[in-house]
């Protein structure tokens, strides 16, 4: 039978950024199954062009205004940046009662008119909100009791009070009491709990024993149509590739292994990203904008090797790039942090792990196309059933 979804997600098409793909691609494929689906969304100050708009762009939207200072979502370089940024951090301290990088830290009425507004027109069966912001979900907590007969789903995309990521990791006293008491909250009160993390799953199994029933695995996917149907013929070209975001503490190994691919062999690395914080230079290290994601699974499947670097951040849990890589059926150079994704990898057959830039010849010389199918079982047509069936 099909429902009626409301989906909250801070980020969304068309503004840019990865945290708005994984609601993006499943309000896509609950649609194709016959469900009504609509979404909440910020007003980011993130320029537009997601990679993802085409998924939605069929989808009701509404948005609400966020307040969060935009300095803090950069690195400041100049004296004046560093100024503002300070300032601005102080604001928000004065302000927050947890993390003070929460990017929904000033938006609470206006979320909460957002959604009340969206609830009493559409009539939901399930509400999804997912964080991080993980003020988003505390803030569902008020539309659990204003909206008492439809079903709320909190989705964790990311650790939350254990995590490295939106200064969590610096969190101490009653900052971060605050914060593990929304976090019981949210566990305790929502229907349901998804993550994509089996390492997140079980923390918060181990965290709420008393509601262990109620926190399942919902998978990220890989969609089929991005990658431009099925894997091409295997073809073997003179260039590593890597798209996405790079991340910082990575980007030096990532130009040391491209630097080793080329003065040795003569492979050039390709990376197309729209972070700054990695430039092309002489050592065959080429970096491009990013581009469609059909345009750019082409590109993997015409490449010699996929360079997959791996940040503290996701070492214990599976992302969608491994999907899409192993789908596109190339072998995957991964590096950075040892952890249950390198280790995956290699179980697969999907690829090598370096633990130093000085394994790159070698790696090269004996790594093998994938020929496994294991990622078939992470399509999002079957994600998404898995996710109907939860909603049952």
């Amino acid at each position: 039978m099909s429902k009626r979804i409301l989906i909250a997600s801070f980020t969304f098409p068309p503004y840019s950024g990865i945290g708005g793909r994984r609601w993006a691609k499943f309000a896509k494929f609950l649609t194709k199954a016959g469900n009504q689906v609509q979404v909440v969304h910020a007003e980011s100050s993130r320029p537009k062009g997601s990679l993802w708009e085409n998924d939605v762009k069929m989808i009701p939207t509404q948005t609400f205004p966020t307040k969060f200072p935009v300095i803090l979502e950069t690195v400041p370089e100049g004296l004046l940046d560093k100024i503002s940024y300070r300032r601005a951090l102080r604001k928000v301290k004065r302000a927050s009662e947890g993390s003070p990088y929460d990017r929904a830290l000033f938006d609470r009425e206006a979320f909460l008119s957002a959604m009340s507004k969206s609830i009493d027109a559409f009539s939901p069966d399930w509400v999804i909100i997912t964080g991080a912001p993980f003020l988003l979900l505390k803030y569902g907590l008020d539309l659990i009791r204003e909206f008492p007969k439809t079903k709320f789903l909190a989705d964790f995309r990311d650790p939350w009070t254990w995590g490295e990521a939106f200064g969590y990791k610096y969190l101490t006293g009653s900052r971060l009491e605050f914060e593990r008491n929304a976090e019981k909250s949210v566990c305790e009160r929502y229907h349901a709990i998804t993550t994509p993390s089996v390492e997140i799953k079980r923390r918060l199994q181990d965290s709420y024993p008393e509601v262990s029933d109620n926190i399942h695995l919902l998978s990220h996917g890989v969609d089929m149509d991005d990658l431009g149907g099925e894997p091409a013929q295997i073809t073997e070209c003179d260039y590593l590739i890597y798209g996405g975001n790079v991340y910082r503490g990575t980007e030096a190994e990532l130009a040391s292994i491209a630097r080793e691919a080329f003065r040795k062999l003569g492979i050039k690395t390709v990376v197309h990203t729209s972070s700054v914080n990695i430039r092309s230079n002489s050592d065959g290290l080429t970096v491009l904008p990013s581009i469609p994601p059909n345009q750019f699974y082409q590109k993997v499947k015409s490449s010699k090797a996929v360079l997959f670097p791996i940040q503290e951040n996701f070492k214990d849990s599976v992302s969608t790039k491994l999907f899409e890589f192993a789908a596109c059926q190339k072998p995957i150079i991964a590096f950075g942090l040892e952890g249950d994704l390198s280790k995956l990898i290699e179980e697969k057959g999907l690829g090598r792990f370096l633990t130093s830039p000085d394994q790159t010849v070698e790696c090269l010389a004996s790594i093998q196309p994938s020929e496994n199918d294991w990622y078939r079982n992470y399509e999002f047509s079957r994600v998404t059933d898995q996710l109907l069936n939860l909603l049952d």
